[in-house]
């Protein structure tokens, strides 16, 4: 009855509904669910480092569905594991015969309804064997899945890193040239009353009119980036990309020094990187697939034990007990099964090698992150010392301003320049910050620049493997 239901189900003909209709139904369906609440995500004050990594590993999309693949997959692995036990068939035999009517002198010698049952247990040992091997491959494979998963939480650390360091370096820029774009606007309309009184010439004023607009020009451009990194930032977060988010002011000073072993740095993200891990398990799974083709060439041996009961008076022994075993061999298939092998086994040496290329990539990785701190901090060093005598010169032009030495429009110029030389100060800081962390993700240990630990959810090898001189 089941299998009936079954087939009138899959041979009725439903309307097929149109593309642009499921679509709409779908967006209907996932605009509520794209984003989180902001009444469901706690941001108590400024934006810190900590709690914005928090909130992107607990919101983002990609991260949010890995738990969910991933017991997928846990899944699979234990339906293989549980194929390995061995086959408990039950058989019950219900007919009714229909047979010529008996001539004269004639003696039945069957029954014309007949029931049996018979309850037997079977293991093929080959498929046994290929059984085993893929249960193993299966839970190789989920060790995989959760590497590569790793590796996508590590590099949203990153991304977050890089995108929270330059919003909040184009934050404080914003508001340092909220007061200069108000001094700008004064100084523009100062130059018209001087105009007016002829004080200075038109062509003087046309010229720092245009220097002004240049300079307030900049401000626009900060704002754009900084909408834009913000935005960047939010959707990493799982936030819509109007929601508001505030951030502290950054105290420009002279970096760390940085104390980095080599060699040390090299053998940690070997020890750690997640995508050695995935080689490490796609080696393996290639290797058993190799082992798994090479036993199918062997022929299978079935080996069985059953209880038969039948109900035919006409039988002797309405009982009985077998127990063999059934050997077959698929000869034709075997030159196709033996081939099979050697592809497998030339795909596992492959693995090898793909393994020792990404090794090299890392170390690459690893030692271009190194070069672009250290460039990026020599930048920001030079930038920082210019921010300082710009400051420095602002402040003695104050003082030379009370001594009658320093006009007004001379310091307004002194603090343009001291807010450019700042600002270019402040996106260097945070290339620089987010440089130590493209360090700390070529290792595979994410935030161990900055002292910051994320304990809800793992995010390096590194307690694993301890902590490999790090």
């Amino acid at each position: 009855m089941l299998t009936c239901c079954l087939l009138a189900t899959s041979c009725r003909t439903a309307k097929i509904q149109h593309p642009t209709d499921t679509r709409q139904e779908n967006v209907w369906k996932d605009v509520p669910r794209l984003y989180r609440d902001d009444e469901d995500i706690e941001i108590c004050g400024p934006l810190s480092l900590a709690n914005a990594v928090e909130i992107s590993l607990d919101n983002h999309w990609e991260i949010r569905y890995q738990s969910t693949e991933l017991w997928a997959r846990k899944q699979q692995a234990v339906s293989d594991f549980l194929a390995l036990w061995p086959k408990f068939d039950f058989r019950l035999d219900q007919a009714y015969r229909f047979s010529p009517l008996l001539t004269i002198g004639s003696a039945p010698t069957a029954e014309q309804v007949t029931s049996r049952w018979s309850v037997e247990s079977s293991q093929e040992l080959l498929n046994w064997a290929l059984d085993g091997y893929r249960a193993r491959q299966s839970a190789r494979s989920v060790v995989l899945l959760d590497q590569q998963h790793l590796r996508i939480r590590q590099n949203t650390v990153f991304d977050v890193v890089k995108s929270y360091w330059l919003t909040r370096a184009y934050s404080q820029i914003l508001r340092d040239g909220h007061y200069l774009s108000e001094r700008l606007d004064e100084r523009i309309l100062t130059l018209d009353r001087q105009v007016e009184d002829h004080v200075i010439s038109r062509q003087q004023a046309l010229d720092e009119h245009a220097r002004l607009l240049e300079l307030k020009e900049n401000l626009v451009q900060y704002k754009g980036l900084f909408h834009e990194s913000q935005a960047r930032l939010l959707t990493l977060m799982g936030l819509h990309p109007c929601t508001s988010v505030d951030f502290e002011n950054i105290e420009l000073k002279q970096p760390n020094q940085w104390d980095l072993d080599i060699a040390n740095l090299e053998s940690a993200a070997l020890h750690l990187r997640p995508e050695l891990y995935v080689k490490d398990m796609e080696q393996e799974i290639s290797q058993l697939q190799a082992r798994s083709n090479f036993a199918a060439l062997f022929p299978t041996v079935r080996l069985f034990g059953n209880y038969n009961e039948d109900y035919n008076q006409f039988l002797v022994y309405q009982d009985w007990v077998e127990v063999g075993f059934r050997l077959t061999q698929n000869i034709v298939n075997l030159p196709s099964q033996w081939w099979a092998y050697k592809a497998s086994n030339t795909q596992a040496r492959f693995s090898e090698y793909e393994r020792l290329a990404t090794s090299v990539a890392i170390i690459g990785q690893l030692h271009l992150a190194l070069i672009a701190l250290q460039s990026t901090e020599d930048l920001y060093n030079d930038s920082w010392e210019q921010y300082c005598i710009a400051e420095e010169q602002v402040e003695l032009a104050k003082l030379e301003r009370s001594e009658g030495l320093r006009h007004d429009a001379e310091i307004l110029q002194m603090e343009l320049n001291a807010y450019v030389f700042k600002a270019e100060a402040l996106v260097l800081h945070a290339r620089y910050l987010s440089a130590v962390e493209g360090v700390a993700n070529s290792v595979g240990v994410p935030l161990i620049g900055y002292g910051l630990e994320v304990d809800h959810m793992q995010l390096s090898n590194q307690n694993e493997m301890g902590h490999c001189g790090l």
